[in-house]
C-alpha cells in the first residue's frame, strides 16, 4: 500500500508484531509538497540547509513519511507529531 493513497486509513500493531516499510524517496513534486507540510518548522529549516536539491527533497519525503506513518499508527495528524531530540 502507498503511504500517500489513503491519508485517512490507520494501521494497527499488535504486542507480537513488528512492520516494515521501506518508501521511495523520489516522488512527484505535489507529493513532496504535502508532506513538506507535515514537516516541523525545525525540520524544514533543517531541509533548507541541504547544499543540493535531490538531497533535500529526499529529507522532506523521508520525515514526512515517517510522520505520515506514525500519525496513521497513532491516529493523529502527522503535523502534531514531535520529536525529542538528544546527543
Amino acid at each position: 500500500m502507498s503511504v500517500t493513497a489513503s491519508p485517512a486509513h490507520s494501521f494497527q500493531l499488535a504486542s507480537d508484531e513488528v512492520h516494515s516499510w521501506c518508501a521511495r524517496l523520489d516522488v512527484p513534486p505535489e507529493t513532496s509538497a504535502r508532506l513538506f507540510a507535515t514537516l516541523t518548522p525545525d525540520e524544514r529549516n533543517r531541509s533548507a540547509r541541504f547544499r543540493f536539491e535531490r538531497d533535500r527533497q529526499r529529507f522532506i519525503v523521508a520525515h514526512g513519511v515517517l510522520r505520515d506513518l506514525l500519525g496513521r499508527y497513532l491516529q493523529t495528524q502527522p503535523g502534531r507529531i514531535r520529536y525529542m531530540y538528544n546527543a
